[in-house]
C-alpha cells in the first residue's frame, strides 16, 4: 500500500542529492581554484629546507691584541647571532608577549589575531598587524613590506613551510637574531651591544623591555624616546597579563625603566686608519681563501696585533706635536708606525693626527700614501754597497761627477773630498750616496734590494711604468737621494729587515681571523728569509747608531741616553727653479722623515702636508720630525713588556 509521503520523500531525497553534487561541485571548483593559486603563489617561492636559508651575513668585529673592539665592519646588516644559552628568558618571553602571545599554541597563522585586526580594521578605521613572529620572520628574509593579497598569501604559505619542518624554538631564535631593531642594527645581540653597551644575559627588565617594544616601528621609537618608554611599559605589561612576570617583578622592571639611560646607537672606531686598513686585508685573505662570503654569513673575529695603550699614548703624542709642526713648518699632517723588532708585529699605527679633526686631509692615511723619502732610504743604498764587498771604512770621493749625476749636490753646498762610507752616511752627503749606488751595482741592483727588504713600491711603479710602454723610465741618480716614493710602513718594513740582521719577515697587523665558534680561519706565519749577510746589515746598523759619527748639532735630537738607537733621517725637496745646467736653485722641502730602532721596536715617522704643499724651507727631517720620533720612541719604551702576550 502506496504511503501519501512516499511522493514527498522522493522528492526531498532528489532535491537533497541535487544540492550535495552542487556542494561538492561547488566545493570542487573552490579547491580547484585554491590549489590553483596556491601553485601560482608557489612556484617563486624560495627553498626555506635549510637553516642557511635565513641567515645573512653578520658584522665582522676588529679588535686589539687583548681583544678590545677598534671596529666593526658592517655588512646590509650589523649582526650579531646568538645562541639560545645566550639569550634569557625573559627576552624571550618579552617579543612573545608583544608580538605573537599565542607563538606557542597556535599553528602557522593566528586566527584569533586576524579577526581582531579585521574589526579594527573595518569598525575603527585604523590599521592593525595580525603577522605572527613566523610571518614577520619569513617576510623579512624574503619578502618586501608591500601591502598586497599576494604578498600577504605569500607569507602565509612560507609561514606554514617553516612551523611544519623547524621546531618553535628555533623559529624563535632566529626570530630573534635578525629582527630589525633600528638603522642597519638587526638582532638583540648587536642591538644589546650598540644600546647599552652589554651581552645580552647582563640586560635589566627594563632594557629587555626597550629591546622588544622596537620591531612594531624601530625608526619612528628611536627618534621619539617618550613613545619608545610609553610601549617598552606596554611590555612589560603583557609580560604580567601572561603570567611571565609575576608583581615583584613587573614592579622591577617598572623600576629599571624609569632609571633607563638610553644612550641611542653607539658607533666605535678605535685606531681609524689602522682599522679600516686592516678590513680591506682582512677582504684580500679571504677572497684569495676563497671562503669571503662564508666567513661574512658566519661571523668572525679579527684580532689584530695593535698594542691599546701604545697606540693611544702614540696617538696623544701625535696630536700634542700637531701646534708645533703646523706653526713652524706650516706642516698639517703627520703618520707613525711602530713595530715589535723581533715579532713584527705592529703595535701602533697612526695614520694621521686626527681621523676625526676637521682639518685638511685628516683622513688621509699617510702611512700608506708613497712619499718621496729623501735621505733615509740611503741606508739600502748603502747596505748594497757592503754587499758589493765594501764596509764603513771604504773610502768615498765627496767631489763633482763628469756623468748626469753632476747636477748631485750636498745639502748645504760644496765637497768635502775623501771621507769613509761611515762619515758619508752618517753626515748624509748627498755626492757620496750616489757614488754608493754605483758601487751597489747601480739602480736596479738597488731597487731589487730594497725590494727584498720590504721597500717595494719603487720597484713595483718601475716595473709598471715599463710595462704601460715607458721604456725609458728610470730613476737614475735621484735614487740615491730618495726620490722613488715609498709608504711609511715599508719604510719601517725595510728597517725592520736592517734591525734583525739582514733577515725579512713581512711586518704583521693580523693575529687571527675566527669564526664565532672559535674556528680559526687565518693565522699568519713567520716566514723568514736571509736577504743580505748578518755582517752586512750589522755594519749599516753600526753606522745609523755611531752617535759619534753624527754632526754635533745633531746628537742631541738623534741621541737617546741609555737607549742606542739606529736612526736616519730623511727630507724630500719641491724645485721651484732651475738654472741653464737643470740645477735645482730654489727648493722647499716637501717630507720629512725619521726612521730608528734599537734592540726592541722600529718607529718611523713621517711630517708634512698630504696635499704636498711644500712646507717652510727650514723644515726637516731633523726639525720637524725627529722630535715627534724621539718621544714616541722614549715613552714606547717605558711601556714594554705589557705587550709582550
Amino acid at each position: 500500500m502506496n504511503s501519501p509521503w512516499i511522493p514527498f520523500l522522493r522528492l526531498l531525497l532528489k532535491r537533497l542529492f541535487i544540492a550535495l553534487n552542487c556542494t561538492l561541485a561547488s566545493a570542487l571548483v573552490i579547491a580547484s581554484i585554491g590549489g590553483f593559486v596556491y601553485l601560482h603563489l608557489s612556484k617563486d617561492l624560495p627553498d626555506i629546507s635549510k637553516p642557511l636559508a635565513l641567515q645573512s651575513q653578520q658584522s665582522t668585529l676588529i679588535t686589539d691584541r687583548t681583544g678590545r673592539e677598534l671596529y666593526r665592519v658592517i655588512n646590509d646588516e650589523d649582526r650579531l647571532v646568538l645562541d639560545h644559552s645566550d639569550i634569557p628568558d625573559h627576552l624571550r618571553h618579552a617579543f612573545i608577549a608583544i608580538e605573537d602571545e599565542r607563538f606557542r599554541d597556535r599553528t602557522c597563522i593566528d586566527v584569533e589575531a586576524i579577526a581582531r585586526a579585521a574589526r579594527a580594521n573595518l569598525t575603527e578605521l585604523k590599521s592593525q598587524g595580525a603577522s605572527t613572529i613566523t610571518q614577520q620572520l619569513v617576510r623579512s628574509r624574503f619578502l618586501t613590506r608591500e601591502k598586497t593579497l599576494e604578498r600577504k598569501a605569500k607569507e602565509i604559505i612560507l609561514a606554514c613551510r617553516l612551523e611544519n619542518i623547524w621546531s618553535k624554538d628555533q623559529i624563535l631564535l632566529t626570530y630573534m637574531n635578525t629582527v630589525a631593531l633600528g638603522g642597519n642594527i638587526a638582532g638583540v645581540g648587536q642591538a644589546s651591544q650598540r644600546f647599552f653597551d652589554k651581552d645580552v644575559p647582563a640586560l635589566s627588565l627594563g632594557e629587555i623591555a626597550v629591546l622588544a617594544a622596537l620591531p612594531q616601528r624601530p625608526t619612528a621609537l628611536l627618534r621619539d624616546p617618550d613613545a619608545l618608554f610609553v610601549r617598552s611599559q606596554i611590555v612589560l605589561g603583557k609580560m604580567h597579563e601572561q603570567g611571565y612576570l609575576n608583581q615583584t617583578q613587573y614592579d622591577q622592571g617598572l623600576l629599571s625603566l624609569s632609571q633607563l639611560k638610553f644612550q641611542g646607537q653607539k658607533h666605535i672606531l678605535r685606531a681609524p686608519h689602522f682599522s679600516l686598513a686592516t678590513r680591506d686585508k682582512t677582504h684580500d685573505i679571504l677572497s684569495f681563501k676563497d671562503m669571503h662570503d662564508e666567513a661574512l654569513r658566519s661571523g668572525i673575529t679579527v684580532q689584530t696585533t695593535l698594542d691599546p695603550l701604545l697606540q693611544t699614548q702614540t696617538e696623544e703624542i701625535v696630536l700634542s706635536h700637531a701646534q708645533r709642526i703646523s706653526e713652524d713648518y706650516e706642516a698639517n699632517n703627520a703618520a707613525v708606525v711602530i713595530a715589535d723588532r723581533q715579532t713584527r708585529e705592529i703595535l701602533a699605527y697612526v695614520g694621521n693626527i686626527d681621523y676625526f679633526a676637521d682639518m685638511p686631509d685628516a683622513q688621509v692615511d699617510m702611512a700608506s700614501r708613497p712619499r718621496q723619502p729623501g735621505s733615509s732610504f740611503k741606508p739600502f743604498v748603502y747596505a748594497g754597497a757592503f754587499l758589493a764587498g765594501n764596509n764603513p771604512n771604504t773610502i768615498i770621493r765627496d767631489e763633482p761627477m763628469n756623468s748626469d749625476a753632476a747636477q748631485a749636490e750636498n745639502y748645504g753646498g760644496g765637497f768635502w773630498g775623501r771621507m769613509t762610507a761611515r762619515m758619508a752616511l752618517a753626515w748624509s752627503r748627498n755626492v757620496p750616496a750616489v757614488k754608493a749606488q754605483s758601487l751597489a751595482g747601480g739602480e736596479d741592483q738597488v731597487l731589487e734590494l730594497a725590494y727584498a727588504m720590504g721597500a717595494r713600491t719603487p720597484l713595483e711603479y718601475k716595473e709598471e711604468r715599463l710595462e704601460s710602454g715607458d721604456d725609458r723610465f728610470k730613476y737614475g741618480w735621484p735614487l740615491a737621494l730618495g726620490s722613488a716614493e715609498t709608504p711609511l710602513w715599508q719604510m719601517v718594513q725595510g728597517y725592520t729587515t736592517l734591525a734583525n740582521d739582514g733577515e725579512y719577515a713581512p711586518l704583521l697587523s693580523i693575529r687571527s681571523i675566527r669564526t664565532q665558534k672559535g674556528e680559526t680561519l687565518y693565522a699568519p706565519l713567520l716566514s723568514k728569509q736571509q736577504i743580505i749577510p748578518r755582517e752586512t746589515a750589522r755594519q749599516v746598523t753600526d753606522v745609523l747608531r755611531d752617535a759619534h759619527a753624527r754632526p754635533d748639532d745633531w746628537r742631541p735630537l738623534l741621541t737617546i741616553e741609555e737607549l742606542p738607537a739606529a736612526v736616519k733621517t730623511g727630507t724630500s725637496n719641491v724645485c721651484f727653479k732651475r738654472n741653464l745646467r737643470r740645477i735645482c736653485t730654489d727648493r722647499a722641502p716637501r717630507d720629512a722623515w725619521t726612521i730608528g730602532y734599537t734592540d726592541d721596536l722600529v718607529i718611523g715617522v713621517w711630517v708634512g702636508n698630504a696635499s704636498g704643499k711644500p712646507m717652510t724651507k727650514d723644515a726637516s727631517g731633523l726639525t720637524a720630525a725627529s722630535p715627534l720620533w724621539k718621544e714616541v720612541m722614549v715613552r714606547a719604551h717605558t711601556l714594554r713588556g705589557h705587550y709582550d702576550t
